[in-house]
């Protein structure tokens, strides 16, 4: 299934790369943000209050556009979490996710006026994540997986600020939505 899912953004890049006219403006577009939410644990038999947890990670991306429209966005992110349960039971039952991830997307906008941009992103990721209770490891996993989200974008000459939403899927156990803010600037 991997393969057919790397099939698709690999036709999808070249389709963008050789449909695209010349495009004038600023090509290049460099980020970090910082994006926070929940994570869900589908397996219970592993931890079942981790979906109390809130997560948070530091965001690095990079976006090169083909034209006003489209662009690929290359990203890398690292995050933790730790559980919102009862105080006490924190003391007793510490539950850590720690996770890294590195993903390759399109990127879709829409201007909204010529400073407010609507976008939507969606691509494959590869995560790598560590799941641990008073310091054991109970479960350590990688793969590659999807991530989407959508948002908008205000810019100000070539600097930028946005707010969005992203699902971000790492495997058969975990999913994590969160609502991320972030800086770029163009060249």
């Amino acid at each position: 299934m991997n393969n057919i899912l790397w099939h698709i953004i690999a036709s999808a890049l070249l389709l963008c790369v050789f449909s695209t006219t010349a495009y004038s403006e600023e090509k290049h577009k460099i980020g970090i943000g910082y994006e926070f939410g929940g994570a869900h644990v589908d397996d219970d038999t592993v931890l079942g209050k981790l979906d109390d947890n809130s997560i948070g990670h530091l965001s690095l991306t990079y976006e090169y556009s083909f034209n006003e429209k489209f662009a690929v966005e290359l990203f890398a992110l690292d995050g933790d979490t730790q559980s919102f349960s009862i105080i006490l039971d924190d003391l007793f039952s510490k539950s850590e996710l720690e996770y890294k991830s590195f993903g390759i997307g399109l990127r879709a906008q829409q201007a909204l006026t010529k400073r407010i941009n609507l976008f939507a992103k969606a691509g494959m990721h590869r995560y790598d994540y560590e799941l641990t209770r008073t310091d054991v490891l109970l479960n350590d996993s990688d793969g590659f997986s999807y991530y989407a989200s959508a948002g908008i974008e205000f810019q100000f000459y070539d600097f930028g600020v946005n707010v969005n939403y992203r699902l971000l899927d790492m495997g058969n156990e975990i999913f994590a939505s969160v609502l991320a803010w972030g800086v770029s600037y163009r060249f």
